[in-house]
């Protein structure tokens, strides 16, 4: 299969030319918009940028089945080389797509591709088709939650945000984007008996915050945490701490700039490099690209600190990452310190967090709450949506499992997910729809090494048609 001559990887290829990262929408919601006037179909732009487009069957009384993507995507480089402008720059070999030097964005562009291609098809007669494209998926899910439940007009929800082909998703894991705030300002320093020391912590994979969590991938930031808390018995001070750009990808480099006493440096460099090896250790066949460089920056010249130091290292030696909860194995609840940064004279510190229960979502909230207060922070919560609970009785699912072992003389997998799916607000929005999530097998996603196993893109394919043809 190659991009020429395969019209899902052309549709895939035109939305990779247009820049559409999260919170960059207008473009590609124009694309849309152009594409249906072309094939003289009905469509509608909410305010939020959604678009829905409709195809109507030539019979009337038909069932209508949603088809329904994100049009955004998470978008990191390698280095700064890359102009966004450019859009992803897509490459293949015989076995996988990927990206020169960026994440390809086949989460969710695949799925974009596949319903253009339904809406694009003759095929589909007796069928009302609704595809139902939203924004913003991965800052938290913001354009399924503006969307207009009035513009839910499906009997049935296939969502193709999936990420393994033969698998069918049917319940995922709900979240929100937690940050806990310090309040500081920069104050001036007078660095005499102290030596500047630069710290970072980079070749790090990254990944998907959910997906991943449980792959034992290294998180930066919080590797720099742990980092300054061993070393913060010594007086020091901070100049400058950032890392991570996404809430939702496991950061992969993070750095911190301070001052420690000049008497202390050697101490403080031993016990990085203890903790150095420690992690090597831990992560040589999971991540085994990690990096930790301190550089001693020789500096007589005044300088600017953070303030409030007590509160930042209260946070600092509280702070928690990763899997909170397991049950047989399988993730529950967990959290990724996806960003560190400093802005509008505030510390921010930005959780993704996830739950397959949304009590347990809540619990860990109000844990983060605890510690927000003890350090004498604000939490701030955006982008909450719900978990989405299994069901059973699902039509849908039994259409889906008998079309898959049909094609393939094979059962599909069914399963729970601990990442979020927009489905659990559909299914919210709209009284007894039913849904179901499929996709072609991406691996790496949120990261520079993400590409999409070409032989499943026709499969998936193959099983939506035939899915769609048997409702």
């Amino acid at each position: 299969m190659t991009i020429e001559n395969n019209k899902i990887l052309q549709y895939f290829e035109e939305i990779s030319k247009i820049p559409r990262a999260s919170g960059d929408m207008k473009n590609i919601s124009s694309y849309l918009i152009s594409f249906a006037k072309s094939k003289q179909l009905e469509y509608v732009v909410e305010e939020c940028g959604n678009v829905i487009i409709r195809k109507y069957s030539i019979t009337g009384n038909a069932k209508t089945i949603s088809l329904q993507a994100h049009i955004d995507m998470v978008y990191v480089t390698k280095d700064n080389s890359i102009n966004y402008q450019d859009g992803i720059k897509l490459v293949s070999n015989n076995e996988y797509i990927s990206a020169i030097n960026s994440s390809l964005g086949a989460d969710d562009g695949i799925g974009v591709a596949y319903i253009l291609c339904i809406l694009d098809s003759e095929e589909f007669t007796n069928v009302n088709i609704e595809a139902i494209f939203t924004v913003d998926e991965e800052i938290g899910l913001l354009g399924a939650s503006d969307l207009d439940p009035g513009n839910i007009t499906g009997d049935y929800l296939i969502n193709l945000d999936s990420e393994d082909e033969g698998v069918i998703t049917v319940s995922c894991a709900g979240g929100n984007r937690t940050s806990i705030n310090i309040e500081v300002n920069r104050i001036n320093f007078n660095p005499t008996g102290y030596k500047k020391l630069d710290i970072k912590v980079s070749g790090l994979k990254g990944g998907h915050s959910g997906i991943d969590i449980d792959k034992n991938l290294a998180n930066a930031n919080y590797i720099l945490c742990q980092i300054i808390s061993k070393i913060s018995k010594y007086n020091i001070e901070i100049v400058n701490i950032c890392g991570g750009q996404f809430d939702n990808v496991i950061c992969k480099e993070a750095y911190v700039s301070l001052y420690i006493e000049e008497s202390k440096i050697d101490d403080c460099i031993y016990l990085i490099d203890k903790y150095y090896k420690e992690l090597k250790e831990k992560y040589k066949n999971s991540d085994n690209g990690l990096d930790i460089k301190c550089s001693i920056i020789e500096n007589k010249n005044p300088d600017m600190i953070y303030s409030n130091k007590e509160n930042f290292l209260l946070l600092i030696n509280n702070i928690i990452n990763g899997i909170i909860e397991k049950e047989n194995d399988t993730v529950i609840t967990s959290l990724n310190l996806g960003i560190i940064k400093y802005e509008d004279n505030k510390l921010v510190f930005s959780y993704g967090v996830r739950s397959n229960i949304d009590l347990s979502k809540d619990k860990l909230v109000d844990k983060l709450q605890h510690i927000a207060n003890l350090c004498g922070g604000k939490l701030k919560i955006t982008g909450d949506y719900p978990a989405w609970p299994y069901d059973k009785d699902s039509i849908l699912l039994q259409n889906a499992k008998d079309t898959y072992k049909e094609l393939f003389n094979k059962e599909p997998i069914i399963e729970s997910i601990h990442a979020g799916l927009e489905c659990g607000i559909f299914v919210k929005k709209k009284e007894n729809i039913e849904a179901i999530s499929i996709g072609p097998t991406l691996i790496d996603v949120h990261s520079i090494n993400e590409r999409v196993k070409i032989d499943t893109i026709s499969k998936c394919y193959n099983f939506l048609i035939s899915l769609i043809k048997k409702l």
